[in-house]
């Protein structure tokens, strides 16, 4: 069975052309060293090492807000208000969901009548519709309050 090399010369495949000298004696160039023919300015180099070297800084959450205005302060409460409500009526859910359970156990029970079920069975389904606009409404603001101060 015969191999069939593919492998490209650096040559062909990136147009730079390698010193055989430099290349065959084994010593690494530095890369600042190395320009493969490409001049640049002093300020050039020194632009682009400063973007390549970025030093590493440690910044706390609260620097995230110190460009912040007392217009984006007041938004932010706003949407934390309507975050608060949000997760208040999460637990309202299962709440009404276990008075719902109980009187479907009662009818099955035969310890209600049909007209006392259906009016908890109504009272409780307009309860679930009114806290599902609350909740849509408030998670609606609070995003949209949290994102717009974000893209500010």
């Amino acid at each position: 069975m015969t191999e069939i090399n593919t492998a490209i010369p650096i040559e062909e495949s990136s147009g730079i052309k390698l010193d055989p000298e430099k290349e065959s004696s084994g010593i690494k160039l530095d890369p600042e060293e190395e320009s493969y023919g490409i001049k640049l300015d002093p300020e050039e180099e020194r632009i682009l090492k400063d973007q390549i070297d970025v030093p590493e800084r440690k910044e706390s959450y609260i620097t995230l807000y110190r460009f912040a205005t007392k217009l984006d302060w007041i938004i932010m409460f706003i949407g934390l208000v309507f975050s608060m409500v949000t997760g208040a009526a999460m637990p309202l859910i299962p709440t009404f969901v276990g008075n719902m359970i109980d009187n479907y156990a009662r009818f099955q029970n035969h310890s209600i009548s049909i007209i006392d079920f259906n009016e908890s069975v109504n009272h409780l389904t307009v309860i679930f519709v009114c806290i599902a606009i609350v909740v849509f409404v408030a998670t609606y603001i609070s995003i949209a309050t949290w994102v717009y101060t974000g893209e500010r």
